[in-house]
């Protein structure tokens, strides 16, 4: 059975994959290049057997721009180029690459655990805000009939007041929950504790 092998240059960038017996069995005519110019074994730095099947792994993952400024992946650091770097995920393997790193102007930047932190809180801040515009959006016509009232002068106004009375205490609970949740995600010091906040709203 055939084995996929990797190879690569002095840069560790994959110049193509051929199919062999064993890495013994190495052809000396490799392939071609992308401007069909050949490509021969005494050119090859490495190569690499590339597994039928690369698991994502958070722990190991290896990110670089290419030549596109496409961010590309690799879990398996042989595979990947000298110029790839290692993402540090600080023991939580579930965060997604755009929390952990940063790209500017065509640089990777590993994020630092408290520009992750930051992140995150963005992140949920964000996720408190969509959610608390749920639970206030049935309700909206009402402030909308309100403002109508005061801005005509309408007679009107404290009947709507008293008509929609709980409904009106409702968005006050919803408004001062959403009000203490979010200082709760701001005054979260470790992404544990961050982590542990539950967005729900448990009020009538």
């Amino acid at each position: 059975m055939n084995m996929r092998v990797a190879c690569l240059d002095s840069n560790n960038n994959i110049i193509n994959t051929i199919e062999v017996k064993d890495l013994n069995s190495i052809p000396d005519f490799i392939g071609v290049d992308n401007n069909n110019n050949p490509i021969h074994k005494n050119q090859i730095v490495n190569f690499v057997e590339i597994p039928d099947v690369i698991q994502p792994d958070p722990n190991n993952t290896y990110v670089w721009l290419d030549e596109k400024g496409n961010l590309q992946t690799q879990y398996i650091q042989a595979l990947a180029p000298k110029n790839a770097l290692k993402v540090n995920n600080y023991g939580y393997p579930n965060l997604p690459l755009n929390i952990l790193i940063t790209i500017v102007n065509g640089t990777i930047t590993q994020n630092t655990e408290q520009q992750v932190l930051q992140n995150l809180q963005k992140q949920k801040l964000q996720q408190l805000a969509d959610y608390a515009e749920t639970l206030l959006q049935p309700t909206d016509y009402i402030i909308t009939k309100i403002a109508e009232a005061q801005a005509t002068n309408d007679n009107t106004l404290q009947a709507l007041q008293t008509q929609y009375a709980k409904q009106l205490q409702q968005r006050a609970s919803i408004r001062n929950w959403n009000n203490t949740t979010k200082q709760t995600i701001n005054n979260a010091t470790t992404i544990d504790q961050l982590n542990s906040i539950v967005i729900q709203y448990q009020g009538g």
